[in-house]
Protein backbone atom coordinates (compact mmCIF):
# COMPACT_ATOMS: atom_id res chain seq x y z
CA UNK A 1 0.00 0.00 0.00
CA UNK A 2 0.89 3.53 -0.63
CA UNK A 3 2.31 5.56 2.42
CA UNK A 4 -0.06 8.15 1.34
CA UNK A 5 -3.18 5.78 1.42
CA UNK A 6 -2.39 4.63 5.19
CA UNK A 7 -1.85 8.19 6.05
CA UNK A 8 -5.53 8.58 4.81
CA UNK A 9 -6.80 5.92 6.80
CA UNK A 10 -5.73 7.15 9.98
CA UNK A 11 -6.36 10.96 9.25
CA UNK A 12 -9.80 9.61 8.29
CA UNK A 13 -10.43 7.64 11.61
CA UNK A 14 -8.68 10.31 13.96
CA UNK A 15 -11.29 12.74 12.33
CA UNK A 16 -14.43 10.20 13.08
CA UNK A 17 -13.03 10.00 16.79
CA UNK A 18 -13.12 14.00 16.86
CA UNK A 19 -16.53 14.71 15.06
CA UNK A 20 -17.59 12.20 17.18
CA UNK A 21 -17.40 13.38 20.19
CA UNK A 22 -18.49 16.78 19.06
CA UNK A 23 -21.51 15.62 18.46
CA UNK A 24 -21.85 13.28 21.72
CA UNK A 25 -21.15 17.23 23.92
CA UNK A 26 -23.91 18.78 21.40
CA UNK A 27 -26.66 15.67 21.78
CA UNK A 28 -25.92 16.11 25.59
CA UNK A 29 -26.79 19.79 25.34
CA UNK A 30 -29.35 19.61 23.28
CA UNK A 31 -31.16 17.39 25.14
CA UNK A 32 -30.49 19.49 28.77
CA UNK A 33 -31.59 22.62 26.76
CA UNK A 34 -35.15 20.64 26.21
CA UNK A 35 -34.96 18.93 29.50
CA UNK A 36 -35.73 15.80 28.46
CA UNK A 37 -33.83 12.63 30.16
CA UNK A 38 -30.45 11.33 28.54
CA UNK A 39 -30.29 7.68 27.81
CA UNK A 40 -27.91 7.16 25.54
CA UNK A 41 -26.40 8.22 22.69
CA UNK A 42 -28.09 8.03 19.17
CA UNK A 43 -26.87 4.68 16.94
CA UNK A 44 -25.34 7.26 14.53
CA UNK A 45 -22.69 8.82 16.85
CA UNK A 46 -22.27 5.39 18.61
CA UNK A 47 -21.65 3.69 15.36
CA UNK A 48 -19.20 6.80 14.14
CA UNK A 49 -17.16 6.29 16.96
CA UNK A 50 -16.95 2.64 16.35
CA UNK A 51 -15.71 3.21 12.93
CA UNK A 52 -13.65 5.98 13.61
CA UNK A 53 -11.75 3.54 16.55
CA UNK A 54 -11.34 1.13 14.04
CA UNK A 55 -10.15 2.88 11.23
CA UNK A 56 -7.23 4.94 13.63
CA UNK A 57 -6.41 1.56 14.81
CA UNK A 58 -5.74 0.26 11.39
CA UNK A 59 -3.96 3.19 10.53
CA UNK A 60 -1.98 3.29 13.06
CA UNK A 61 -0.74 -0.39 13.11
CA UNK A 62 -0.07 0.78 9.33
CA UNK A 63 2.18 3.45 9.45
CA UNK A 64 3.79 2.19 12.24
CA UNK A 65 5.86 -0.62 9.63
CA UNK A 66 7.04 -3.94 10.44
CA UNK A 67 7.03 -4.90 13.97
CA UNK A 68 10.03 -6.49 15.32
CA UNK A 69 10.45 -10.02 16.53
CA UNK A 70 10.83 -10.76 20.24
CA UNK A 71 13.36 -12.86 21.11
CA UNK A 72 15.35 -12.99 24.58
CA UNK A 73 18.79 -13.52 22.73
CA UNK A 74 18.37 -11.00 20.24
CA UNK A 75 20.00 -8.35 22.92
CA UNK A 76 22.68 -10.96 23.74
CA UNK A 77 24.24 -11.35 20.53
CA UNK A 78 25.83 -8.05 20.09
CA UNK A 79 26.88 -8.16 23.97
CA UNK A 80 30.29 -9.37 24.67
CA UNK A 81 29.85 -12.02 27.77
CA UNK A 82 31.81 -9.51 30.04
CA UNK A 83 28.89 -6.87 29.58
CA UNK A 84 26.26 -8.56 30.36
CA UNK A 85 26.33 -9.01 33.69
CA UNK A 86 26.73 -5.65 34.20
CA UNK A 87 23.80 -3.75 36.11
CA UNK A 88 23.52 -1.39 38.63
CA UNK A 89 22.70 -3.35 41.09
CA UNK A 90 26.70 -4.33 40.68
CA UNK A 91 27.88 -1.33 40.61
CA UNK A 92 29.56 -0.02 43.73
CA UNK A 93 29.87 3.75 44.73
CA UNK A 94 31.88 3.55 47.51
CA UNK A 95 35.26 4.24 46.04
CA UNK A 96 38.36 6.73 46.59
CA UNK A 97 36.26 10.00 44.85
CA UNK A 98 34.49 10.72 48.12
CA UNK A 99 38.28 11.90 49.67
CA UNK A 100 38.45 14.43 47.18
CA UNK A 101 35.46 15.72 47.97
CA UNK A 102 36.77 16.89 51.95
CA UNK A 103 34.19 14.01 53.17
Amino acid sequence: MKQTFKKIVLIVGLACIVHAGISAAQHRSFVRLTEQEFYSLPIDIVFQSVLGLFLSSCGILMVAGEFKDIQVNADMKTKSFETVGNRWSFCSFEHRGKILHGR
